[in-house]
Protein backbone atom coordinates (compact mmCIF):
# COMPACT_ATOMS: atom_id res chain seq x y z
CA UNK A 1 0.00 0.00 0.00
CA UNK A 2 1.34 3.23 -1.15
CA UNK A 3 1.61 6.09 1.78
CA UNK A 4 1.10 9.88 1.53
CA UNK A 5 3.57 12.00 3.44
CA UNK A 6 2.77 15.73 3.42
CA UNK A 7 5.03 17.87 3.90
CA UNK A 8 3.53 21.72 5.84
CA UNK A 9 2.61 23.47 2.83
CA UNK A 10 0.34 20.91 1.37
CA UNK A 11 -1.33 20.32 4.54
CA UNK A 12 -2.16 24.08 5.33
CA UNK A 13 -3.41 23.79 1.53
CA UNK A 14 -5.76 20.74 1.99
CA UNK A 15 -6.81 20.89 5.69
CA UNK A 16 -9.14 18.70 6.91
CA UNK A 17 -9.09 16.76 3.87
CA UNK A 18 -6.19 14.46 4.49
CA UNK A 19 -7.62 13.16 7.54
CA UNK A 20 -10.56 10.05 7.52
CA UNK A 21 -9.17 7.92 4.66
CA UNK A 22 -6.06 5.93 4.45
CA UNK A 23 -3.37 6.71 6.92
CA UNK A 24 -0.63 9.25 6.06
CA UNK A 25 2.87 10.35 7.29
CA UNK A 26 3.67 13.61 8.93
CA UNK A 27 7.23 14.83 10.42
CA UNK A 28 7.93 16.11 13.29
CA UNK A 29 9.27 19.11 12.22
CA UNK A 30 5.70 19.64 10.42
CA UNK A 31 4.08 19.88 14.60
CA UNK A 32 6.97 22.34 15.09
CA UNK A 33 6.70 24.77 12.57
CA UNK A 34 2.50 24.69 13.16
CA UNK A 35 3.41 25.22 16.53
CA UNK A 36 5.30 28.17 15.04
CA UNK A 37 3.04 29.40 12.39
CA UNK A 38 0.37 29.54 14.88
CA UNK A 39 1.40 32.54 16.64
CA UNK A 40 3.98 34.24 13.87
CA UNK A 41 3.70 37.93 13.40
CA UNK A 42 4.86 37.30 10.09
CA UNK A 43 1.68 34.99 8.51
CA UNK A 44 -1.49 36.30 7.97
CA UNK A 45 -4.56 35.32 10.04
CA UNK A 46 -6.06 32.52 7.55
CA UNK A 47 -2.83 31.03 7.94
CA UNK A 48 -2.20 31.04 11.60
CA UNK A 49 -6.22 29.62 12.09
CA UNK A 50 -5.76 26.82 9.82
CA UNK A 51 -2.25 25.94 11.90
CA UNK A 52 -4.57 25.70 15.14
CA UNK A 53 -6.79 23.90 13.01
CA UNK A 54 -4.26 21.02 11.68
CA UNK A 55 -2.86 20.64 15.51
CA UNK A 56 -6.47 19.91 16.90
CA UNK A 57 -6.95 17.67 13.88
CA UNK A 58 -4.08 15.60 14.68
CA UNK A 59 -4.98 15.47 18.22
CA UNK A 60 -8.21 14.26 17.32
CA UNK A 61 -7.54 12.26 14.66
CA UNK A 62 -4.69 10.15 16.38
CA UNK A 63 -5.13 6.78 14.60
CA UNK A 64 -5.31 8.44 10.99
CA UNK A 65 -1.43 9.48 10.36
CA UNK A 66 1.74 8.00 11.19
CA UNK A 67 4.35 10.24 12.96
CA UNK A 68 8.08 10.22 11.91
CA UNK A 69 10.43 11.52 14.48
CA UNK A 70 12.85 13.70 11.99
CA UNK A 71 16.50 12.30 13.20
CA UNK A 72 20.19 14.02 11.82
CA UNK A 73 21.65 11.56 10.12
CA UNK A 74 18.48 11.30 7.59
CA UNK A 75 19.86 14.57 6.17
CA UNK A 76 22.93 13.02 4.76
CA UNK A 77 20.93 11.49 2.01
CA UNK A 78 20.13 15.08 0.98
CA UNK A 79 23.33 16.73 1.72
CA UNK A 80 25.20 14.32 -0.86
CA UNK A 81 23.25 15.79 -3.79
CA UNK A 82 24.01 19.27 -2.97
CA UNK A 83 20.96 20.38 -1.41
CA UNK A 84 20.53 23.42 1.37
CA UNK A 85 19.48 21.59 4.73
CA UNK A 86 16.21 23.64 5.84
CA UNK A 87 13.04 22.34 7.46
CA UNK A 88 11.71 21.63 4.15
CA UNK A 89 14.45 19.48 3.09
CA UNK A 90 14.39 17.93 6.61
CA UNK A 91 11.13 16.69 6.02
CA UNK A 92 11.61 15.22 2.22
CA UNK A 93 14.63 13.30 4.09
CA UNK A 94 12.45 11.72 6.37
CA UNK A 95 9.84 10.70 3.54
CA UNK A 96 12.85 9.37 2.44
CA UNK A 97 13.92 7.73 4.72
CA UNK A 98 10.46 5.92 5.50
CA UNK A 99 10.64 5.37 1.97
CA UNK A 100 13.93 3.36 2.16
CA UNK A 101 12.43 1.35 5.23
CA UNK A 102 10.37 -0.51 1.93
CA UNK A 103 7.52 1.25 2.45
CA UNK A 104 6.16 2.64 -1.01
CA UNK A 105 5.77 6.71 -0.64
CA UNK A 106 3.84 9.07 -2.48
CA UNK A 107 5.90 12.86 -1.20
CA UNK A 108 2.87 15.04 -1.55
CA UNK A 109 3.47 18.92 -1.60
CA UNK A 110 2.40 21.92 -2.75
CA UNK A 111 5.83 24.21 -2.56
CA UNK A 112 6.79 24.33 -6.32
CA UNK A 113 10.53 24.72 -5.08
CA UNK A 114 10.66 21.66 -2.82
CA UNK A 115 9.43 19.63 -5.42
CA UNK A 116 11.80 20.23 -7.87
CA UNK A 117 14.44 18.87 -5.61
CA UNK A 118 11.99 15.95 -4.56
CA UNK A 119 12.43 15.17 -8.35
CA UNK A 120 15.93 14.62 -7.88
CA UNK A 121 14.96 11.47 -5.59
CA UNK A 122 12.05 9.81 -8.03
CA UNK A 123 14.75 6.82 -7.75
CA UNK A 124 13.31 6.68 -4.24
CA UNK A 125 9.70 7.68 -3.65
CA UNK A 126 6.86 9.23 -5.56
CA UNK A 127 6.53 12.81 -6.23
CA UNK A 128 2.71 14.19 -6.08
CA UNK A 129 1.71 17.87 -6.40
CA UNK A 130 -1.57 19.18 -5.26
CA UNK A 131 -3.85 20.45 -7.35
CA UNK A 132 -4.71 23.85 -7.54
CA UNK A 133 -8.57 24.40 -6.99
CA UNK A 134 -10.27 26.60 -9.45
CA UNK A 135 -10.65 30.01 -7.99
CA UNK A 136 -14.22 31.04 -9.90
CA UNK A 137 -14.69 34.48 -8.47
CA UNK A 138 -15.50 36.80 -11.12
CA UNK A 139 -16.50 40.21 -9.43
CA UNK A 140 -19.83 39.37 -10.75
CA UNK A 141 -22.72 36.48 -11.21
CA UNK A 142 -24.95 36.09 -13.92
CA UNK A 143 -28.44 34.57 -13.53
CA UNK A 144 -30.66 33.46 -16.22
CA UNK A 145 -33.79 34.23 -14.43
CA UNK A 146 -37.71 33.15 -15.27
CA UNK A 147 -40.73 35.91 -15.23
CA UNK A 148 -41.43 34.43 -11.57
CA UNK A 149 -37.66 34.47 -10.15
CA UNK A 150 -37.41 38.57 -11.86
CA UNK A 151 -40.51 39.41 -10.41
CA UNK A 152 -39.64 37.56 -6.60
CA UNK A 153 -36.20 39.44 -6.86
CA UNK A 154 -37.88 42.95 -7.62
CA UNK A 155 -40.26 42.60 -4.59
CA UNK A 156 -37.53 41.35 -2.24
CA UNK A 157 -34.50 43.68 -3.29
CA UNK A 158 -33.47 44.18 0.54
CA UNK A 159 -33.30 40.48 0.92
CA UNK A 160 -29.95 39.87 -1.30
CA UNK A 161 -31.38 36.73 -3.04
CA UNK A 162 -28.35 36.10 -4.83
CA UNK A 163 -26.24 36.19 -1.46
CA UNK A 164 -24.05 38.36 -3.63
CA UNK A 165 -20.75 40.18 -1.90
CA UNK A 166 -20.47 43.92 -1.30
CA UNK A 167 -19.47 45.41 -4.55
CA UNK A 168 -20.25 42.36 -6.31
CA UNK A 169 -22.36 42.70 -9.70
CA UNK A 170 -25.38 40.71 -10.90
CA UNK A 171 -26.45 40.24 -14.26
CA UNK A 172 -29.72 39.38 -14.81
CA UNK A 173 -30.62 37.84 -17.82
CA UNK A 174 -34.63 36.48 -19.62
CA UNK A 175 -34.50 34.21 -22.57
CA UNK A 176 -31.01 35.28 -23.39
CA UNK A 177 -31.35 38.96 -22.83
CA UNK A 178 -29.58 40.67 -20.66
CA UNK A 179 -32.74 42.67 -18.25
CA UNK A 180 -30.61 44.20 -15.60
CA UNK A 181 -27.37 45.03 -14.42
CA UNK A 182 -26.66 45.70 -10.68
CA UNK A 183 -24.14 46.00 -8.19
CA UNK A 184 -24.42 44.98 -4.27
CA UNK A 185 -23.54 48.61 -2.48
CA UNK A 186 -24.76 49.34 1.19
CA UNK A 187 -26.81 47.08 1.70
CA UNK A 188 -29.00 46.80 -1.71
CA UNK A 189 -28.88 45.93 -5.56
CA UNK A 190 -28.05 49.44 -6.64
CA UNK A 191 -28.06 50.62 -10.84
CA UNK A 192 -24.08 50.61 -12.03
CA UNK A 193 -22.81 53.65 -13.04
CA UNK A 194 -20.82 53.66 -16.24
CA UNK A 195 -20.40 57.12 -16.91
CA UNK A 196 -18.11 57.68 -19.49
CA UNK A 197 -14.08 58.73 -18.97
CA UNK A 198 -13.33 62.04 -20.59
CA UNK A 199 -9.50 63.11 -20.78
CA UNK A 200 -7.08 65.52 -23.27
CA UNK A 201 -4.88 62.19 -23.94
CA UNK A 202 -6.94 60.09 -24.27
CA UNK A 203 -10.38 61.73 -25.67
CA UNK A 204 -13.97 60.34 -24.25
CA UNK A 205 -13.54 56.43 -23.47
CA UNK A 206 -17.10 54.54 -23.54
CA UNK A 207 -17.87 50.74 -22.82
CA UNK A 208 -17.50 48.90 -25.78
CA UNK A 209 -20.89 48.93 -27.17
CA UNK A 210 -22.83 45.79 -25.88
CA UNK A 211 -20.05 44.75 -23.78
CA UNK A 212 -21.85 44.54 -19.96
CA UNK A 213 -18.25 43.33 -18.30
CA UNK A 214 -16.79 46.56 -19.33
CA UNK A 215 -19.78 48.74 -17.82
CA UNK A 216 -19.37 46.94 -14.72
CA UNK A 217 -15.89 47.80 -14.68
CA UNK A 218 -16.80 51.80 -15.19
CA UNK A 219 -18.97 51.59 -12.19
CA UNK A 220 -15.82 49.78 -10.05
CA UNK A 221 -13.60 52.33 -11.73
CA UNK A 222 -15.91 54.98 -10.33
CA UNK A 223 -16.88 54.09 -7.35
CA UNK A 224 -14.30 51.87 -5.84
CA UNK A 225 -11.10 52.75 -4.19
CA UNK A 226 -9.19 49.46 -5.35
CA UNK A 227 -10.65 47.51 -8.74
CA UNK A 228 -8.84 44.80 -10.07
CA UNK A 229 -8.95 44.31 -13.66
CA UNK A 230 -8.86 40.75 -14.90
CA UNK A 231 -8.83 39.39 -18.09
CA UNK A 232 -7.11 38.08 -21.40
CA UNK A 233 -5.02 39.98 -23.96
CA UNK A 234 -7.34 42.22 -25.97
CA UNK A 235 -9.99 43.19 -23.36
CA UNK A 236 -9.29 46.44 -22.78
CA UNK A 237 -7.77 45.87 -19.09
CA UNK A 238 -4.81 48.59 -19.37
CA UNK A 239 -6.41 51.45 -21.80
CA UNK A 240 -9.63 51.47 -19.80
CA UNK A 241 -7.61 51.15 -16.38
CA UNK A 242 -5.30 54.46 -17.85
CA UNK A 243 -8.09 55.71 -19.35
CA UNK A 244 -10.20 56.13 -15.96
CA UNK A 245 -7.04 57.15 -13.94
CA UNK A 246 -5.86 60.14 -16.77
CA UNK A 247 -9.55 61.59 -16.51
CA UNK A 248 -9.53 61.79 -12.82
CA UNK A 249 -5.54 63.94 -13.11
CA UNK A 250 -7.21 65.88 -15.43
CA UNK A 251 -9.96 66.55 -13.23
CA UNK A 252 -8.16 67.16 -10.36
CA UNK A 253 -9.63 64.11 -7.86
CA UNK A 254 -5.93 62.84 -8.03
CA UNK A 255 -2.71 64.92 -7.96
CA UNK A 256 -0.51 62.45 -9.92
CA UNK A 257 -0.15 58.81 -11.30
CA UNK A 258 2.17 55.93 -10.19
CA UNK A 259 2.56 53.25 -12.64
CA UNK A 260 4.35 49.90 -11.28
CA UNK A 261 5.44 47.55 -12.87
CA UNK A 262 7.94 44.06 -13.06
CA UNK A 263 9.07 44.70 -16.23
CA UNK A 264 11.70 41.88 -16.68
CA UNK A 265 10.32 38.09 -16.12
CA UNK A 266 13.35 36.99 -14.20
CA UNK A 267 13.62 35.78 -10.42
CA UNK A 268 11.29 37.05 -7.78
CA UNK A 269 11.59 41.08 -8.52
CA UNK A 270 13.49 41.62 -12.00
CA UNK A 271 16.00 44.29 -12.11
CA UNK A 272 16.14 46.54 -15.44
CA UNK A 273 20.27 46.17 -16.15
CA UNK A 274 19.54 44.28 -19.63
CA UNK A 275 18.95 47.44 -21.56
CA UNK A 276 20.92 50.18 -22.74
CA UNK A 277 20.31 53.76 -20.54
CA UNK A 278 19.02 55.01 -17.11
CA UNK A 279 16.14 53.49 -15.24
CA UNK A 280 13.69 55.90 -17.29
CA UNK A 281 15.23 55.11 -20.38
CA UNK A 282 14.67 51.53 -19.24
CA UNK A 283 11.04 51.79 -18.35
CA UNK A 284 9.95 53.42 -21.18
CA UNK A 285 11.36 50.71 -23.16
CA UNK A 286 9.61 48.29 -21.07
CA UNK A 287 5.62 47.32 -22.39
CA UNK A 288 3.80 49.97 -20.34
CA UNK A 289 6.22 52.31 -21.41
CA UNK A 290 5.69 51.77 -25.12
CA UNK A 291 2.06 51.69 -24.28
CA UNK A 292 1.76 55.03 -23.01
CA UNK A 293 3.66 56.39 -26.00
CA UNK A 294 1.48 54.86 -28.25
CA UNK A 295 -1.88 56.27 -26.45
CA UNK A 296 -0.27 59.39 -25.66
CA UNK A 297 1.16 59.75 -29.36
CA UNK A 298 4.81 60.69 -28.25
CA UNK A 299 7.41 59.94 -26.33
CA UNK A 300 7.84 63.79 -25.36
CA UNK A 301 4.15 63.98 -24.12
CA UNK A 302 4.95 61.05 -21.57
CA UNK A 303 8.54 62.35 -20.79
CA UNK A 304 6.82 65.81 -20.01
CA UNK A 305 4.35 63.84 -17.73
CA UNK A 306 7.29 62.83 -15.77
CA UNK A 307 9.13 65.77 -15.53
CA UNK A 308 6.20 67.47 -14.19
CA UNK A 309 5.86 65.16 -11.09
CA UNK A 310 2.71 64.04 -12.73
CA UNK A 311 3.67 60.65 -13.79
CA UNK A 312 6.11 58.38 -12.24
CA UNK A 313 7.09 55.01 -13.71
CA UNK A 314 8.07 52.57 -10.88
CA UNK A 315 9.61 49.28 -11.09
CA UNK A 316 8.72 46.93 -8.37
CA UNK A 317 11.44 46.37 -7.21
CA UNK A 318 12.14 50.13 -6.20
CA UNK A 319 8.90 50.07 -3.96
CA UNK A 320 10.32 48.94 -0.50
CA UNK A 321 10.07 52.05 1.58
CA UNK A 322 8.01 53.91 -0.40
CA UNK A 323 5.11 56.17 0.96
CA UNK A 324 2.38 57.14 -1.92
CA UNK A 325 0.44 59.95 -0.74
CA UNK A 326 -3.27 59.49 -0.26
CA UNK A 327 -4.14 61.77 -3.16
CA UNK A 328 -2.33 59.65 -6.16
CA UNK A 329 -3.56 57.40 -8.34
CA UNK A 330 -1.88 53.85 -8.90
CA UNK A 331 -2.24 51.36 -11.58
CA UNK A 332 -0.05 47.85 -11.06
CA UNK A 333 0.41 46.69 -14.34
CA UNK A 334 0.73 42.54 -15.54
CA UNK A 335 0.30 41.61 -11.67
CA UNK A 336 -0.10 38.74 -12.81
CA UNK A 337 3.76 38.42 -12.56
CA UNK A 338 3.51 38.84 -8.46
CA UNK A 339 4.44 36.87 -5.93
CA UNK A 340 2.15 37.14 -2.84
CA UNK A 341 5.38 38.87 -0.88
CA UNK A 342 5.57 41.08 -3.78
CA UNK A 343 2.15 42.26 -4.04
CA UNK A 344 2.07 42.71 -0.26
CA UNK A 345 5.09 45.01 -0.84
CA UNK A 346 3.31 47.04 -3.41
CA UNK A 347 -0.25 47.17 -1.53
CA UNK A 348 1.35 48.47 1.98
CA UNK A 349 3.37 51.96 0.26
CA UNK A 350 -0.75 52.99 -0.36
CA UNK A 351 -1.81 56.00 1.38
CA UNK A 352 -5.34 56.19 3.08
CA UNK A 353 -6.96 57.50 0.35
CA UNK A 354 -4.89 56.56 -2.55
CA UNK A 355 -6.86 55.20 -6.02
CA UNK A 356 -5.63 52.35 -6.70
CA UNK A 357 -6.95 50.18 -10.37
CA UNK A 358 -4.62 46.34 -11.21
CA UNK A 359 -4.78 44.94 -14.15
CA UNK A 360 -3.59 41.42 -15.13
CA UNK A 361 -4.57 37.81 -16.43
CA UNK A 362 -3.22 35.27 -14.19
CA UNK A 363 -4.91 32.71 -16.24
CA UNK A 364 -2.74 32.85 -19.57
CA UNK A 365 0.04 35.02 -19.23
CA UNK A 366 1.77 33.98 -15.75
CA UNK A 367 5.49 34.20 -17.29
CA UNK A 368 7.46 32.39 -14.27
CA UNK A 369 6.90 29.44 -12.14
CA UNK A 370 7.41 31.43 -8.72
CA UNK A 371 4.08 33.68 -9.82
CA UNK A 372 1.76 30.35 -10.41
CA UNK A 373 -0.49 28.68 -7.73
CA UNK A 374 -1.12 29.15 -4.66
CA UNK A 375 1.96 32.20 -4.75
CA UNK A 376 0.30 34.44 -7.18
CA UNK A 377 0.06 37.66 -5.70
CA UNK A 378 -3.14 39.22 -8.45
CA UNK A 379 -4.90 35.59 -7.16
CA UNK A 380 -4.41 35.90 -3.48
CA UNK A 381 -5.34 39.84 -3.21
CA UNK A 382 -8.34 39.00 -5.04
CA UNK A 383 -9.13 36.65 -2.16
CA UNK A 384 -8.26 39.01 0.96
CA UNK A 385 -9.79 41.50 -0.72
CA UNK A 386 -13.38 40.56 -1.92
CA UNK A 387 -16.23 41.89 0.05
CA UNK A 388 -15.04 45.02 1.69
CA UNK A 389 -16.64 48.32 0.74
CA UNK A 390 -14.09 49.69 -1.36
CA UNK A 391 -13.46 46.80 -3.34
CA UNK A 392 -14.20 46.30 -6.85
CA UNK A 393 -13.13 43.35 -9.39
CA UNK A 394 -14.28 42.41 -12.85
CA UNK A 395 -13.30 39.95 -15.30
CA UNK A 396 -13.20 40.96 -19.05
CA UNK A 397 -14.84 38.46 -21.09
CA UNK A 398 -14.83 39.64 -25.21
CA UNK A 399 -11.63 40.51 -26.69
CA UNK A 400 -12.05 43.78 -28.96
CA UNK A 401 -8.35 44.05 -30.56
CA UNK A 402 -9.73 41.59 -33.75
CA UNK A 403 -10.19 38.27 -35.02
CA UNK A 404 -6.50 36.75 -35.32
CA UNK A 405 -6.32 38.20 -31.51
CA UNK A 406 -9.38 36.65 -30.39
CA UNK A 407 -8.86 33.22 -33.21
CA UNK A 408 -5.49 33.30 -30.73
CA UNK A 409 -6.90 32.55 -27.28
CA UNK A 410 -7.43 28.75 -28.37
CA UNK A 411 -4.11 28.11 -29.02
Amino acid sequence: MKIKFYDTCALLNLGEKVFGGEPFAVSSITFKELESIKTSFNKDNDVKAMARHLLHLFDEHEYDYIPVVHQVENETTIAARGFEINNDTKILSDAIRLASDDEEIVFVTADLSLRCIAKHFIDILEVEPIAEEEDSYTGYIEVDCTEEQLAFFYEHQEQNVFNLLEGQYLVLYHNNEVVDLRVWRDGQPQFVNSKDFNSKLFGKVSPYKGDIYQKMLFDSLHENQLTVIRGHAGTGKSYLGLAALFDMLEHYKIDNIYIICNPVAARDFAKLGFLPGDRTTKLLDSQIGNFLIGKLGDISIVEQLMNDGKLHLIPAADCRGMDISTTSGVYITEAQNSSIDMMKLMLQRMGENCKVVIEGDDDTQVDMNAYAGSNNGLRRLSQVFRGEDYYGEVRLQTCHRGRIASRAELM
